[in-house]
């Protein structure tokens, strides 16, 4: 987030213009007192426009540079009911540019909710750290959910047709 960068000019105070330029600071960390080169100013648009003509197209200034908001969530994920927790993930929201988690600090962790009964349990992630961003953490949920069952009748015995008994089904767990 960029703040306290701006131009003076000599127009007439009823006069409209706008103007159009490229910026560049000197880094892209956070700080104060931030040198930002101007290059390509143009007159770009505005009523009057045509009345002025530039006597430079380029100039520096000082600004600021603050955090930007970044959040990291973790992603809901499920599992089923024995099984251990998988692996958790986050989604980040709020890099600039070509920037990623590789550019944060600190070890990304988590805490889970306690509990393996069915159901929905918190996941937290946490550990991150930066300079230039304003982190903030949201949780994200683990299903645990029922194994999968399957019922396969048992065949009658005794042989050959015509009478047989009740048939009780097995029952086998999937993996």
């Amino acid at each position: 987030v960029v703040s306290a960068a701006g131009f003076s000019d000599n127009r007439d105070t009823a006069d409209d213009l706008s103007f159009s330029f490229d910026a560049d600071f000197d880094t892209v960390d956070v700080g104060t007192n931030k040198l930002v080169s101007f290059t390509n100013i143009i007159i770009s648009g505005g009523r009057d426009r045509y009345k002025y003509q530039l006597s430079q197209t380029t100039g520096s200034a000082l600004a600021s540079i603050s955090k930007a908001a970044l959040t990291v969530k973790a992603k809901d994920i499920t599992k089923t009911i024995g099984d251990a927790d998988p692996l958790f993930t986050v989604t980040y929201a709020g890099f600039a540019l070509t920037e990623g988690a590789v550019d944060l600090g600190g070890n990304l962790t988590f805490t889970r909710q306690s509990g393996e009964a069915l159901g929905n349990y918190w996941v937290t992630p946490s550990g991150l750290t930066s300079t230039n961003y304003a982190l903030s953490f949201a949780g994200g949920v683990l299903t645990i959910k029922a194994k999968a069952i399957v019922i396969i009748p048992d065949p009658p015995s005794g042989g050959g047709g015509g009478g047989g008994g009740m048939i009780l089904p097995s029952i086998d767990i999937l993996p």
